[in-house]
Parts: C-alpha cells; sequence; structure tokens
C-alpha cells in the first residue's frame, strides 16, 4: 500500500497532462463529435435533452456543435487550472480494502498526503 500511496501522491500532486496525449484525446473527441452529428438518432436525442432540460437538469446537453467548438478551447493551461481547482484533499475520499490494520493504512496516508493542505 506504502507504493501505491506514493504513485497516487505524485499522480494528483503533479499531473502531466502532455501536449501530445491531449491532442489525441481532442482528435478522438472531435471524431465522436462528427460521427454523433452524421447520425439522426444521436442528434435527435442530443437536441430533445438540449431543449426539454434546463441547463442546471442532470440530464440536460449541450449541441453536438457546441461541445465541438468548446473542444478548440481546451489546452494544457486549462486542464491544469481545472485540475488546481477541483483536486484537492478537501474533495477527496481515500478508501482502504484489504488485509491490513486501521492504524498502518492511516499512518500510510498520514505520511503521504499529510502535508498537502
Amino acid at each position: 500500500m506504502g507504493e501505491y500511496c506514493k504513485l497516487l501522491k505524485d499522480i494528483l500532486r503533479n499531473p502531466n497532462f502532455a501536449d501530445e496525449e491531449i491532442s489525441k484525446a481532442k482528435v478522438e473527441w472531435q471524431s465522436r463529435f462528427q460521427e454523433a452529428m452524421n447520425n439522426t438518432k444521436m442528434l435527435a436525442w442530443n437536441t430533445f435533452r438540449n431543449h426539454i432540460y434546463d441547463v442546471k437538469h442532470p440530464y440536460y446537453e449541450k449541441l453536438f456543435a457546441e461541445e465541438l467548438a468548446e473542444l478548440t478551447l481546451v489546452s494544457r493551461e486549462s486542464i491544469l487550472d481545472l485540475h488546481r481547482r477541483t483536486i484537492s484533499p478537501s474533495s477527496m475520499i481515500i478508501a482502504i480494502v484489504g488485509d491490513i490494520e486501521l492504524n498502518k493504512a492511516a499512518k500510510i496516508i498520514e505520511n503521504s498526503f499529510g502535508d498537502w493542505y
């Protein structure tokens, strides 16, 4: 568990978000949105959910064209900013499962994340 916590600590506190991987993901999502925009069933469902639900409703969907346009705004900097604003100990739950003593697990967690505020 100690090695896992070291890795998790590094991933959460020092995210990489490599430009090449972001570019690949954007191309994949562009393809998905283009495909969805050419599928009448998906387009109808998307339009229906966009028009029937309020923006704050969990079933609301932006139109595929809007999502596609917003995709161009995604950058490494915007992802890092989102990460800084949303990933913190105050919004994190760590679940521990398995054959480990509670005190030992708590000590490992404290050693890994105790100085992160």
